[in-house]
């Protein structure tokens, strides 16, 4: 059944691309393939892992139901749905705010990169797993020597380093231009990117950031770029491999070689695809058993816990059987959201994320850099919604993301009607 659940959801995912002319950044479709591939997936692993259950089936297919109508709602009704005429870089809307964004990336990747080895330092020093994505939360910090958990509620220098790199990353995709300046720009930024993810230990804000940039770049494409797709999965897959062999996840050993450990590896990437949806279809029919970690309020929650209101509680749930010998504490995007405010909240969210996605995309594709960032955190959050919930839980960082782009574009309004007359919304279109 739970196959059965996925092709139908895939089905679903043909219809939307082919609604939306067969973009590729379009968020339904991509919801659809990541939805229906987990199920697929899950199903034919059936041996292995606890299938989830027919309420937790009915929510998925609501969930993704609710988010292709509401991104329908926001597209014109005849086709095409979206303008022809893609964003290229901002010098095309306004040469000014392109000098000034060029020289903010530039500062953010050669800053981040004197910044990186002092940041490895800080980690073999004893620290890793900073969260450097967090902007109003207590830091749970692990001692590579002891192993013991040292928690902090101040928010230090270090912890906010790898914004640097993850800012120069997304406004190197912003900058689209053909050559080899923006070409290396891009990869340096990916790469450093990257490194402090490895030195800090830790994988969720790397690959939320990965997959912005990667939606933004996607932007402007008019067919499916089978080589980005390659090229980012392969960066994806073996980053996970590189963070699990350091940290010991799912039986690898650090002090073995490369072929030792792609076994336990791939094994533990099969639970961290699958695991989620598992969990989820264990505990749909009563989510708050386990608490309530994952509250949708939790970013207003700990602002208000730095201004003197209690803390919430930790966001780790905890962890729920999905198998014989399998366990997981990823509960999906739908955990939170049932949990607090009831099965109602699926179809009302999910529609109201899928219309923002899709308004996002349309103005992303007439020039706005900020509707740009808008769709590169809703496609991440879209491809993270099988795992946890990235619409919510990861506000505090899109905050953070939206300060560097508002600071690299910005326009002062004494500039805007002197400009008016001379900014074009056509923007020049990447091939493939």
């Amino acid at each position: 059944m739970t196959a059965s659940v996925g092709i139908l959801i895939l089905g679903l995912a043909l219809v939307n691309f082919r609604f939306s002319g067969k973009v590729p950044a379009y968020a339904p479709t991509v919801l659809c393939l990541v939805w229906g591939g987990v199920l697929v997936l899950l199903g034919s692993l059936s041996s292995r892992f606890y299938q989830p259950s027919a309420e937790a089936l009915l929510t998925f297919l609501l969930g993704v139901a609710a988010f292709s109508i509401g991104a329908s709602q926001a597209l014109p009704r005849r086709a095409p749905r979206f303008s022809d005429q893609l964003s290229a870089h901002l010098e095309k809307v306004n040469p000014w705010i392109s000098r000034r964004a060029d020289r903010v990336c530039w500062f953010l990747l050669v800053t981040s990169a004197l910044l990186l080895p002092g940041f490895f330092e800080v980690s073999s020093g004893g620290v890793t797993n900073i969260g450097a994505s967090s902007m109003f939360q207590t830091i749970r910090r692990t001692s590579i020597i002891t192993g013991e958990d040292q928690l902090e509620s101040s928010i230090d220098f270090w912890e906010n380093a790898p914004i640097l790199a993850f800012g120069s990353l997304i406004l190197s995709a912003l900058l689209f231009r053909r050559g080899r300046i923006w070409e290396f720009r891009l990869a340096a930024s990916f790469g450093l990117t990257a490194l402090f993810g490895i030195a800090n230990a830790s994988n969720a804000a790397v690959v939320r950031t990965i997959l912005v940039a990667s939606a933004i770049l996607l932007i402007r494409r008019r067919k499916v770029p089978i080589g980005l797709t390659i090229a980012v999965g392969s960066l994806l897959v073996g980053f996970f491999f590189i963070i699990a062999w350091l940290v010991g996840k799912g039986g690898a050993r650090p002090d073995q070689g490369f072929w030792e450990n792609i076994g336990p590896v791939f094994d533990t990437l099969i639970v961290y695809l699958v695991g989620p949806i598992a969990a989820y279809g264990q505990i749909a029919e009563n989510p708050t058993a386990l608490g309530n970690p994952h509250n949708p309020a939790r970013f207003f929650l700990l602002l208000i816990s730095k201004l003197g209101g209690a803390a919430p509680s930790s966001v780790h749930a905890e962890f729920t059987s999905i198998g014989s010998g399998f366990w997981q504490n990823a509960y999906t995007v739908y955990f939170g959201w049932v949990a607090t405010l009831g099965l109602l909240a699926v179809p009302v969210l999910m529609f109201f994320f899928g219309w923002l996605a899709a308004t996002a995309l349309r103005r992303a594709r007439e020039g706005s850099a900020i509707a740009a960032l808008v769709t590169g955190y809703c496609f991440s959050a879209v491809v993270l919604s099988a795992f946890n919930d990235g619409f919510f839980l990861s506000m505090d960082y899109f905050i953070k993301m939206g300060m560097v782009v508002l600071l690299a574009t910005y326009r002062p309004r004494s500039l805007r009607q002197g400009s008016a007359a001379s900014s074009s919304p056509r923007w020049e279109t990447a091939r493939g």
